[in-house]
């Protein structure tokens, strides 16, 4: 079973089992989605075909109607990520499948950002593999970086959805039980690392007996769910304001930064001329004046002028 974040959807996976011939049997998958907010609680039915099974199911966190489905295909072995669509209310077509992307075996697990749109696939366990990835409004997948952390066997989203920590936890100790197997697996690796929803690494840190991670929840938002999704709508205007007074902040940072820097300049001139003249004060200043005029007197140097000539390639061509 699994809930929809707002509560507005409710999907049931369910395996039917069918009869083929006298003992043969068949097993497939089949999605049952619940329109909960709707009159009558509609449903919609997606049929996984036989040769595939469905290994996870996770709803686009916020007002979303997208939810991702990891699928085995048991003849190939191959694994993909197919992403689906609740229609709106009185379409014609109910739930559809949206786009398809293959992934490696080893992803193991998926998990989508708190405010939509990204998601992170990652491998628990030794490889570590990480995709940062996005799902836009026209339903294509794009994947924004690779990297890895190393034995890692947990994912934390922040609450703003802006930030990810991938960690490597060592299991809790108990009075009774001595220390496990995982315990030496995970305790030399254990830690910690914070990553940018785009994939860019901030923070690194090995901790010894790191046992759990997570972050502080926010408050929730003080705008109401249409105006965040009318911001979400608008998002090309806003970018352009906000462009723009960044670019008024940079020009701004760019005109004190060379306010301050010409003040330097004035100040080391300041100093510059002061030690030149105290220079000149001096009594062996003539005498150094005098033997730099000397040294550099072109009378005292001869100049002469050689020019060489060599032949580099003589071809003979005769002319009829």
């Amino acid at each position: 079973m699994h809930w929809q974040s707002r509560g507005d959807f409710f999907c049931l996976r369910t395996t039917i089992s069918k009869k083929t011939g006298k003992k043969g049997r068949k097993q497939f998958n089949q999605l049952e989605i619940f329109r909960v907010r709707e009159r009558n609680i509609p449903v919609d039915t997606i049929q996984i075909e036989e040769t595939s099974s469905v290994k996870q199911l996770h709803w686009e966190e916020g007002n979303s109607k997208r939810f991702a489905l990891i699928v085995k295909d048991e003849e190939t072995c191959t694994h993909a990520i197919r992403f689906y669509r609740v229609s709106d209310v009185g379409a014609k077509t109910d739930t559809v499948w949206i786009t398809t992307f293959d992934i490696n075996a080893q992803l193991n697990h998926l998990q989508w950002s708190p405010c939509g749109n990204y998601f992170i696939l990652a491998c628990l366990g030794a490889e570590g593999t990480l995709f940062f990835c996005t799902l836009n409004d026209q339903d294509k997948v794009e994947v924004l970086y690779k990297d890895e952390h190393f034995m890692m066997n947990s994912v934390r989203w922040s609450s703003c959805g802006r930030y990810l920590a991938t960690c490597v936890n060592v299991p809790m100790p108990s009075l009774q039980d001595i220390a496990d197997s995982d315990t030496f697996r995970y305790s030399a690796e254990a830690g910690y690392c914070l990553w940018s929803f785009q994939g860019r690494l901030l923070y690194k840190k090995k901790c010894e007996n790191f046992y759990s991670f997570d972050f502080r929840p926010h408050p929730a938002s003080l705008l109401k769910p249409n105006e965040i999704e009318a911001i979400r709508r608008n998002l090309k205007e806003y970018t352009r304001r906000f462009d723009a007074l960044d670019e008024q902040a940079k020009e701004e940072a760019r005109r004190q930064y060379m306010e301050k820097r010409h003040v330097k300049e004035q100040e080391f001139m300041q100093h510059l001329y002061k030690l030149l003249a105290w220079f000149k004060s001096l009594p062996r200043y003539a005498d150094f004046e005098q033997g730099w005029q000397d040294y550099y007197n072109p009378s005292n140097w001869d100049s002469h002028i050689q020019v060489f000539e060599e032949v580099l390639h003589v071809k003979e061509q005769v002319l009829e």
